[in-house]
């Protein structure tokens, strides 16, 4: 597991072809989670994500998902809930990062 600060940390740091799954919160410092979503899908990454945030917003949520999103978890969740949206991103078969 690797731990990012930002999205631009993220971005700036991040090695093609490392596999795993993005866990990402909506409301990030500079790049919100969205607009990172955005940037992986315009670049034609494909890396699973997971969306997790403690401000429920409905419209939020429907983006995520329409653009691919594995999940969207309000917090407070549990472990088991995580755990089962990281599983799904593994196992689509997607989980590796292509710039």
């Amino acid at each position: 597991m690797r731990l990012f600060s930002s999205a631009e940390q993220f971005l700036s740091l991040t090695e093609p072809g490392t596999r795993g799954c993005l866990i990402l919160d909506m409301r990030l410092p500079g790049i919100s989670g969205l607009e990172l979503q955005q940037r992986l899908a315009e670049q034609n990454w494909k890396l699973p994500v997971i969306f997790i945030s403690a401000h429920e917003d409905a419209e939020a949520r429907a983006a995520a998902l329409r653009r691919g999103a594995i999940d969207y978890l309000p917090k407070p969740f549990s472990c088991d809930q995580l755990l089962a949206s990281v599983r799904r991103a593994m196992d689509d078969g997607a989980a590796e990062i292509r710039p």
